[in-house]
């Protein structure tokens, strides 16, 4: 039997090892086209579901303001913040820093605002900003779930509470305090989850993230008073 010799089997075994990585990397590449297709389809999905409900969103705002229109927001409303049970009052007045804080000294800072322009309200609404701020209306992430809801309390209450820190975790607890590290590193859904659910027990209050309609409208408030310390540590 003749012998093969050594420099041929290398050069086989070379050749055999470049035709399965061949193979390999072009798997990958369909495998990776294929997820890109299907994410760009999701993408286009998660588009069209936004933009639908962007409409609802609008409508929905629409009906309610139209249903407060004949009974619109007064001072006595956004002036004497509503402090819901189990909270105190920490420091401010209704005009600059309102806190006030529940039995965990959790904290949250009042916006008064209403559906009729006011110097010392901030008008409820979104907002397109001008290049020097950092928020368009386009950008602005939603939240669906509370939105109903969020919108009938602002208008009845006259504003609405923002938590005055980001929230932290403290023993495991998600909390709105100083000094706290922040809770990171968490999904879109924990972070629904866990606002949603903040006051789960107690069924005078309902909290939610932030919708764009709250963000625009309290980042106005921020900045029509200069009232930049709003949500600091002070």
């Amino acid at each position: 039997m003749k012998k093969i010799p050594k420099k041929e089997i290398i050069f086989f075994v070379f050749i055999l090892l470049t035709i399965i990585l061949l193979i390999f990397l072009i798997f990958n590449a369909i495998k990776d086209s294929k997820k890109y297709f299907t994410s760009q389809n999701n993408l286009n999905e998660n588009f069209s579901n936004f933009n639908e409900k962007v409409f609802k969103d609008f409508s929905l705002y629409n009906k309610i303001l139209s249903d407060y229109q004949t009974n619109l927001i007064n001072i006595e409303k956004f002036s004497t913040p509503y402090i819901p049970e189990r909270f105190s009052y920490v420091t401010g007045t209704w005009d600059s820093r309102f806190v006030i804080e529940d039995e965990q000294k959790n904290q949250f800072v009042w916006i008064p605002c209403s559906i009729n322009e006011n110097e010392k309200t901030a008008f409820f609404n979104k907002y397109d900003f001008n290049t020097n701020s950092f928020i368009k209306k386009s950008e602005c992430s939603e939240t669906y779930e509370n939105i109903e809801n969020f919108f009938k309390s602002t208008f009845e209450n006259g504003g609405f509470y923002i938590a005055r820190f980001e929230t932290g975790i403290e023993n495991k607890i998600p909390v709105i305090k100083k000094d706290i590290p922040v809770y990171s590193n968490i999904t879109y859904e924990k972070a629904l989850e866990i606002s949603n659910n903040f006051y789960s027990d107690n069924t005078t209050i309902n909290s939610c993230l932030l919708n764009s309609y709250a963000y625009d409208t309290a980042y106005n408030w921020i900045i029509s008073t200069n009232n930049m310390n709003i949500t600091n540590n002070k």
